[in-house]
């Protein structure tokens, strides 16, 4: 019989003793464990935690706790930690703690933490505090969320001291905390930070505002919005505001859309989605003369369609006859068909030319939502056409849309030479 066959019998046999006898009448080496533990056989695997689920041997944690804090693949002391969590948490806290402290991989601090933020011992809560200077921003985070968890007063004095710090480093570290950890006995930290002269204090300071709602901030995150030398921060207080649906902040969004920062004039036109104010049109619309992203084109064309309104009639013209993008040609046909302006038409039947058949068939849709002649005119053609039977259905339920008696007599006049017997169907059931 070869050794992990002895190996596991001799487990198996310790595991599976008569009931009423003590699991540890049979005791199994820990070393013969930790080798079952780390075997690639899932039986063995198996086997040695339900015999330390069971029996609990004292003489196992202290050598796990050397696994776990020797220099040994991640993989080992993984499965050394998965061991020790067998036992009751408050049982082992002191160990816990030492390896928290001691080890230097912030994988296992990351691990210890999340063991913690189970326990509610009040004992965690120092231990837990110590991790919130951490340089790894994952250790950080599960701390503060443990340490939320925990709601213990003794966490916001070191917070208060990061604060203080002449380092920046630790400023960032004391709002990321507070994002977790904020109470409104100390609102007054997150608002000084917003003035902080680093612009990544800043930046976390208004991450902090944001998640907390912190009260008396709106008015300096306008400022940082309206003139903050860094586009970063510009850009996260612009997408707050526009979170917030603060129309005061209307001049910000419009004037922020020239901004020279894509990512700046991107949070502008997010916001003025949001905001829905046909106050902003025209500048939306303008700035389609200009933009060249295409995300910011679309969420400026999207903001258009949500008014129902064009802006400046010029700027949705350069983007439906120019622009490289079909998708955004498209929108910008849809924008028209909304907004109902009445001198669309022409840009819109210039369009039934357009190279890309979804570009054609949103004309067409657009074009059904004007009750011009020429308009009805382009779909009566473009319905008997030789395009692509997308683009002439298209064509069909606009006019239907329209319900004009000429165009619907004009189509039946013309249709009966017609061949596909999809459209010749449309076409009669529109009599």
């Amino acid at each position: 019989m070869g050794r992990h066959a002895v190996w596991t019998t001799v487990i198996a046999a310790a595991v599976l003793i008569a009931p009423g006898a003590p699991l540890h009448a049979q005791p199994v080496p820990s070393d013969q464990l930790v080798h079952g533990l780390l075997s690639d056989d899932a039986f063995e695997q198996d086997t040695s935690r339900t015999y330390i689920h069971g029996a609990y041997p004292a003489d196992l944690p202290p050598l796990l706790e050397r696994k776990i804090l020797s220099a040994i693949p991640d993989r080992t002391r993984r499965v050394a930690i998965r061991a020790l969590r067998l036992y009751p948490v408050a049982d082992q806290l002191d160990r816990w703690f030492t390896i928290l402290k001691k080890t230097d991989s912030y994988a296992v601090k990351r691990w210890v933490i999340d063991v913690l933020s189970g326990c509610k011992d009040k004992a965690v809560v120092m231990p837990l505090v110590n991790e919130l200077s951490c340089p790894d921003a994952g250790v950080r985070e599960r701390a503060a969320i443990a340490l939320k968890t925990a709601g213990d007063d003794r966490m916001y004095p070191m917070v208060l001291i990061m604060a203080k710090n002449q380092n920046p480093i630790y400023r960032v570290y004391a709002m990321e905390a507070m994002a977790h950890l904020y109470d409104q006995r100390f609102q007054t930290v997150p608002l000084e930070m917003l003035r902080d002269p680093n612009h990544t204090v800043r930046y976390y300071a208004l991450r902090c505002a944001e998640m907390n709602n912190v009260p008396q901030s709106l008015s300096a995150i306008r400022n940082l919005a309206g003139g903050d030398p860094n586009f970063r921060v510009r850009a996260k207080a612009i997408s707050i505001l526009g979170n917030y649906r603060d129309s005061g902040s209307l001049y910000i969004f419009t004037r922020a859309l020239g901004d020279r920062e894509p990512s700046v004039r991107l949070a502008a036109a997010t916001g003025l989605y949001h905001l829905n104010s046909r106050s902003a049109a025209s500048a939306l619309g303008g700035q389609l003369l200009h933009e060249r992203d295409n995300a910011i084109k679309m969420m400026i064309l999207s903001a258009l369609a949500r008014l129902g309104s064009a802006g400046s009639m010029h700027g949705l013209e350069k983007t439906l006859r120019e622009d490289d993008s079909p998708l955004i040609r498209a929108l910008s046909a849809h924008v028209l068909g909304e907004a109902r302006e009445r001198h669309a038409v022409n840009a819109l039947s210039a369009a039934l030319a357009d190279t890309d058949r979804r570009v054609r068939a949103e004309v067409c849709a657009a074009l059904g939502a004007y009750r011009e002649k020429r308009a009805q005119d382009e779909l009566v053609r473009m319905s008997l056409s030789n395009d692509d039977r997308y683009v002439r259905t298209a064509a069909l339920y606009a006019l239907r849309r329209i319900a004009d008696r000429a165009s619907v007599n004009a189509l039946h006049e013309r249709a009966a030479a017609e061949k596909d017997p999809v459209i010749k169907s449309i076409i009669e059931s529109m009599r």
